[in-house]
């Protein structure tokens, strides 16, 4: 099956989101980079250039994040992301994250109690780092008990960045 990329420019710079047809599922979101060419290369090799509604579907509420607007867990169309493709606990602690309303935040170790695993904060961590849907499952909302900011896939100047972006926006 072809994997397909779709690359678009938000307030934040170029994102892209990889996803295949037949039927349609989003495979991978990529945080935004500098320009075109940065985006370009980190995409996975093996994709094509495609177009797609659906594609476009799930860009624009990208676009609508960064551009400020409030995107809340039931706007979000999660029938276009596989999350079957990981272990029930990995399932757990994406749907749990996926909950923590715009402009809050959860530590890894509040997730982990949350899914009845406390003491696995580092297990959290590990899915925040391998999260294929950032915004949408807002692994940006992860902190560390201590407060601090903890890793992030876009580079933790991004994730104070979209943090600071929300606070500002939320009413």
């Amino acid at each position: 099956m072809e994997l397909y990329h779709h690359i678009f420019k938000t307030n934040f710079g170029f994102s892209a989101l990889e996803f295949k047809l037949n039927p349609f599922q989003v495979n991978k979101i990529y945080l935004p980079q500098k320009n075109e060419k940065q985006i370009k290369a980190v995409l996975n090799k093996d994709s094509i250039y495609g177009e797609d509604e659906k594609a476009n579907q799930v860009a624009q509420i990208i676009q609508a994040y960064f551009n400020g607007q409030i995107i809340n867990h039931d706007q979000i169309p999660w029938h276009l992301l596989p999350l079957d493709n990981y272990t029930e606990l990995q399932q757990k602690v994406y749907n749990t994250a996926a909950l923590i309303p715009y402009g809050q935040v959860k530590s890894y170790g509040s997730i982990a109690k949350e899914i009845g695993k406390s003491g696995a904060s580092r297990f959290v961590g590990s899915c925040m780092a391998k999260n294929p849907f950032p915004v949408l499952i807002p692994c940006h909302r992860v902190i560390r008990s201590d407060g601090s900011m903890g890793g992030f896939g876009g580079g933790t100047e991004m994730k104070k960045k979209m943090q600071k972006m929300e606070k500002k926006g939320k009413t």
